[in-house]
């Protein structure tokens, strides 16, 4: 696969999570401003607002691995794709989760600190063992 292929599919994923999170954000907030109150979000509005950050931030984060590993070497092997888009998702899952968990106003730094010390070591444990080979 060509870079310019890899680039544009996450290029389209990010600005799909960005625009779902652009308008579910914007046609949320408070306007006050007017009178109007906002919406109580529910369940499903704070559902899809955390997929549409964490689509924002996957694809985000896999066009930034994908950079570096190209200033790096100049050619992106086939290797690449499955540690890149394991270590995007981890990215992504910290930050919707800390960000979640601000949300609900439950976050302290050392719950901070504990989520981002279990997903290193969750890809650690991903960079030691040996790779499995299909027969």
């Amino acid at each position: 696969m060509k870079m310019s292929q890899i680039t544009f599919t996450w290029l389209v994923i990010g600005l799909l999570g960005f625009g779902v999170f652009g308008a579910i954000t914007t046609s949320y907030l408070p306007t006050s401003q007017v009178g109007i109150e906002a919406p109580v979000a529910d369940g499903f509005i704070l559902a899809s607002l955390y997929a549409g950050l964490f689509l924002f931030l996957l694809g985000a984060s896999v066009l930034a691995g994908y950079g570096w590993r190209w200033r790096r070497d100049q050619t992106i092997y086939p290797s690449h794709h499955w540690p890149i888009l394991r270590q995007s998702s981890l990215i992504a899952l910290a930050g919707t989760f800390l960000l979640a968990l601000s949300g609900y106003q439950v976050l302290t730094w050392w719950d901070g600190v504990l989520l981002l010390v279990a997903l290193i070591l969750i890809e650690l444990s991903f960079q030691v063992r040996p790779p499995i080979t299909l027969r």
